[in-house]
């Protein structure tokens, strides 16, 4: 996980630089600590402007805020900007311009957070387990057959 303090004034733009250490699907957000206000979700609803996701001057992805994905944990709030596949220890930059900011999160100590998809890890775990068992039910059905064949190769040539 990835988590880099940023500044966030109303009005101005910002560029937060990142990099993640593993390829995969990965889930960049703007994070503030759990409790900074009551009703987060409204709270971040009521965010507006633009975040771009760029890399190699390209841009990766682009969004008009508010994002309606929010997670949150025991830790933090964060509205989730993007769910990007990243490549490991590639250079990434978010620009963030804020248009609109609700007052009581003036004063809060956001930071971009970058981390991956639990959803992906999910899903790699499904298919890993999957190829485990097809590969094994390979195994198991392919042996006795191949030892039939095998038998029935050796009783057609001793037949001849």
């Amino acid at each position: 996980m990835v988590r880099i303090p940023i500044e966030i004034v109303q009005g101005q733009s910002v560029d937060i630089r990142f990099s993640v250490a593993e390829a995969g699907v990965h889930n960049v957000m703007i994070a503030y600590p759990k409790g900074t206000v009551d009703y987060m979700g409204k709270t971040l609803r009521a965010v507006t402007g633009e975040a771009v996701v760029g890399s190699g001057g390209r841009v990766v992805a682009e969004a008009e805020l508010p994002v309606d994905h929010q997670r949150s944990t025991r830790d933090f709030d964060a509205m989730v900007l993007f769910t990007l596949a990243t490549e490991p220890f590639k250079e990434y930059t978010v620009t963030l311009e804020v248009t609109h900011l609700p007052s009581a999160l003036t004063a809060a100590q956001p930071a971009i957070q970058v981390e991956v998809d639990p959803h992906y890890m999910f899903t790699v775990w499904q298919v890993e387990l999957l190829g485990l068992l097809l590969s094994l039910a390979a195994i198991l059905f392919g042996i006795p057959l191949i030892r039939r064949r095998t038998k029935k190769l050796k009783s057609d040539i001793s037949n001849r």
